[in-house]
């Protein structure tokens, strides 16, 4: 997949020099001259990384930072700038950037922060995503559970309840096995058998460890 990145910077020296050079690199590349434009940019496109000088004639670069975020928050953004300062630093990194760099910089280095950065956006993305089908099957399965109809069946001398699938009107097969463990797990072991429980089950295992390998990279 095509990594895309927007390049914000007022001077067209800049702009011209980093579209050029991440294009070889099969970057699709954006520029803007601008905080306006770039958010501009950012609202009908969607990218993987920004780079976003310090000093811009319509604002600073910290104020585009949050603008650009605003509207696309999983993007990483680069901040550069050719005047860095401890307290401009500390700030561009309270604000959510992903980086800063101090002009003139050697484009190599650029290149693997920005390779890092793309790789920290995607990862952010797949766990927004894991987060929001987890979100959407729990929901599904609290659904399905309200519309379930439980009835009694007799087996030996003992009378258990006994989940029925209310969604397809059909009831769950239930084999002679699923009934011969310990009494109190017996209903536990009917509900597993619905494919949803399975699904919100696995996805957030899975995006438990996606933020857990987030968070141990940014440490």
């Amino acid at each position: 997949m095509e990594s895309k990145l927007l390049v914000v910077d007022d001077e067209v020296f800049v702009r011209e020099l980093l579209a050029e050079y991440f294009t070889k690199l099969n970057y699709q590349v954006r520029t803007a001259g601008s905080a306006a434009e770039a958010l501009q940019q950012v609202v009908t496109e969607s990218f993987h990384v920004a780079l976003i000088d310090l000093r811009m004639p319509d604002g600073g670069g910290i104020d585009a930072l949050r603008a650009v975020r605003g509207t696309a928050d999983d993007l990483s953004i680069i901040i550069m700038t050719g005047y860095p300062t401890v307290d401009s630093a500390i700030e561009a990194m309270r604000a959510g950037a992903y980086d800063y760099v101090v002009k003139p910089f050697r484009l190599k280095e650029l290149d693997n922060i920005v390779t890092k950065a793309v790789a920290a956006q995607r990862h952010r993305m797949e766990i927004n995503q894991l987060r929001e089908r987890v979100v959407e099957l729990e929901a599904r399965v609290a659904s399905f559970r309200k519309r379930e109809n439980r009835e009694g069946v007799e087996v030996g001398t003992r009378r258990f309840k006994i989940i029925e699938q209310a969604v397809e009107g059909e009831p769950f097969q239930i084999e002679r096995p699923a009934l011969t463990g310990p009494p109190r797990h017996r209903i536990r072991e009917v509900a597993r058998q619905d494919p949803l429980y399975e699904e919100a089950a696995a996805s957030r295992r899975e995006f438990r460890d996606k933020a857990v390998s987030l968070m141990e990279e940014s440490s």
